[in-house]
């Protein structure tokens, strides 16, 4: 496999992660009900250390954080980070599967747009 490939690969595994420790964490935050800021500050603080989704959101991140340090290792900055991007497309695919929320047209339009930006990044134009 070459080099390119399997960076591309590092970072859709890493994005892919990042996306999957957000909805973990919306998950979980939706099990403890709404927050405000300080009630970061509070013994609301011991029930969000404690819930099972975020502590696994928050993994899925750390394993996502590791991963992107190899990319960052072995490639530009320039070219990989615009591809977190991609990010916006499996999160939002994510919370339609799993929570309901809408992908409306602009939604989708704007998912077209970032999956073009992304194959500009990569492609060799």
């Amino acid at each position: 496999m070459g080099v390119k490939v399997s960076l591309i690969l590092l970072i859709l595994a890493s994005v892919a992660l990042a996306a999957f420790g957000q909805v973990a964490m919306k998950k979980g935050m939706n099990a403890i009900g709404s927050l405000q800021i300080h009630d970061m500050l509070s013994t609301k603080l011991l029930s969000i250390a404690s819930q099972p989704f975020v502590v696994i959101g928050f993994m899925l991140y750390i394993i996502s954080a590791g991963i992107w340090l190899v990319v960052l290792s072995n490639a530009d900055v320039s070219y990989a980070y615009p591809l977190v991007g991609l990010g916006y497309i499996v999160t939002a695919v994510l919370a339609n599967l799993f929570f309901g929320e809408s992908l409306t047209m602009f939604k989708v339009l704007g998912i077209l747009m970032i999956m073009a930006g992304a194959f500009v990044v990569v492609s060799k134009f």
